[in-house]
């Protein structure tokens, strides 16, 4: 297996040709060739979040619990309505990403298994898709950062596969890990089956965003406004309760 520097180093190499193929075939402006780097390289280690040391997973949860709530609020509408809503959804979601699901991730996934596999590599490409919609981006550009994501993945798996490989002497050997890498499934039928499922998932949604459909059926939409209701009432209580003491205040 390789190590994080090879992996990020390789991966760092491959976004950046990545990028730049995709910029000169038109599917991206040269302005954003860093941003396609970027969202490559994080694909080149994001498999390694099942990792025993942990530094991957420190690194990318750390970093998406402050992306992810602000590509939300910067995407969705309802959030925006209010900086009262937009505060209250940042600091939750800042802090579930940050912590009950990075220790839920570390808990319930072990080292080489559905993280390490293609179909988790399309996954993640399909993920950042979809994080890249908004209204005003084109779609070949959202293409261009999904295929970018892919791509860095399916770069680091493909690492661990060729380090599986003993090159040394007159015949080519294969360690015990080869294979467990780059595959197509993973564990048990139910985990290959949740997988797949998953990934089928993911690439509806971004179906229905590049036929210009909602992503979240508006059914779906109010009954989240309801759940949310409860504690903006109460925050703007508190607001216009501190107001009222202030007053009386001499």
């Amino acid at each position: 297996m390789a190590d994080f520097k090879t992996h990020w180093q390789v991966g760092l190499s491959v976004s950046v040709m990545g990028a730049l193929g995709v910029s000169s075939l038109g599917l991206a402006p040269p302005k954003m060739i860093p941003l396609l780097v970027t969202v490559g390289w994080i694909g080149s280690i994001a498999p390694d979040l099942d990792s025993d040391t942990g530094r991957p997973l420190r690194l990318i949860f750390g970093g998406l619990s402050v992306i992810l709530p602000s590509v939300l609020v910067w995407r969705v509408q309802w959030l925006q309505e209010s900086p009262e809503r937009a505060v209250l959804f940042l600091a939750v979601a800042m802090y579930v990403i940050h912590s009950p699901m990075r220790w839920l991730f570390k808990t319930f996934t072990k080292h080489r298994g559905a993280i390490h596999s293609v179909p988790a590599g399309m996954i993640f490409g399909g993920l950042c898709f979809l994080l890249a919609y908004h209204e005003e981006t084109k779609r070949p550009l959202m293409w261009a950062i999904g295929a970018l994501g892919s791509l860095g993945y399916l770069t680091h798996l493909c690492l661990d596969e060729l380090w599986s490989v003993d090159f040394n002497g007159t015949k080519l050997s294969v360690k015990r890990s080869f294979g467990s890498a780059l595959s197509i499934r993973t564990g048990s039928t139910l985990k290959t089956t949740t997988l797949y499922l998953t990934w089928a998932l993911v690439w509806w949604g971004c179906y229905r965003l590049w036929a210009c459909e909602p992503l979240i059926p508006e059914g779906l939409m109010a009954y989240a406004h309801s759940w949310w209701s409860a504690p903006l009432f109460s925050l703007e209580w508190w607001q216009e309760r501190w107001a009222s003491l202030k007053e009386l205040a001499p």
